[in-house]
């Protein structure tokens, strides 16, 4: 009766490993191509598939996480390649050469470079050319406007009323009115030499004719 329930607690156990996420998704994804080679060579090194190969469509650079480190693919060399942060597995026609993280093989750089024979050296991966930022047109220069007119000097208005006893030609009829006689009086002293005649006599009294504000008053 123990025996049974130790193995339905192994069973149980086991159900519960293969329900666990990660062992799942290490179940599920799987190498193909050239990184399942590379596995096949140095299983150990590589461990088992963490997740689906990922393909840039544009590059075509690819890469595939492992439980160890991670398999990528750069072009334009296409060699397939495995490291773990610290050391590197590289595949190529002569075979697989280990070396540094941080160092490149020649070939790797140089698809020209034999691969017989090759020192890895230490490599600085190169910063991406910046496309510089095209330059704005100048500005261009702003076309002078036609001057502002001159300001508008009001004159004088049309109404008598307005106009300096200078610029009117009067007679005495045009004090014929109550109180014209002080008018004409006072139009005489601020207009010297008389230029409306309005003193006939030149006995300095304007209009002798009209009368007086105060003389109609009494």
């Amino acid at each position: 009766m123990r025996a049974v329930f130790v193995s339905f607690g192994l069973l149980c156990g086991l159900l519960a490993l293969s329900e666990w996420p990660g062992h799942a998704a290490a179940q599920a994804c799987t190498f193909r191509g050239g990184f399942l080679v590379l596995h096949d060579l140095i299983p150990t090194i590589v461990g088992d598939c963490a997740g689906p190969e990922q393909v840039d469509p544009v590059s075509f650079e690819a890469e595939q996480p492992t439980i160890r480190g991670l398999l990528f693919r750069d072009w334009p060399n296409g060699l397939d390649t495995f490291t773990n942060g610290l050391r590197t597995w590289v595949r190529s026609v002569c075979g697989i050469q280990e070396r540094p993280a941080d160092h490149r093989f020649p070939y790797e750089v140089d698809t020209s470079e034999q691969c017989e024979g090759a020192t890895p050296l230490l490599y600085i991966k190169p910063l991406p050319t910046r496309t510089p930022m095209p330059m704005l047109p100048p500005r261009p220069t702003p076309t002078p406007g036609p001057p502002p007119p001159p300001p508008v000097v009001f004159g004088p208005s049309d109404s008598g009323d307005d106009e300096p006893a200078s610029a009117r030609d009067l007679d005495c009829g045009d004090f014929e009115y109550p109180g014209g006689y002080e008018d004409a009086q006072d139009v005489l002293r601020s207009d010297e030499g008389d230029p409306d005649r309005l003193d006939g006599d030149n006995d300095g009294e304007a209009c002798e004719h009209l009368r007086s504000r105060y003389s109609q008053e009494s």
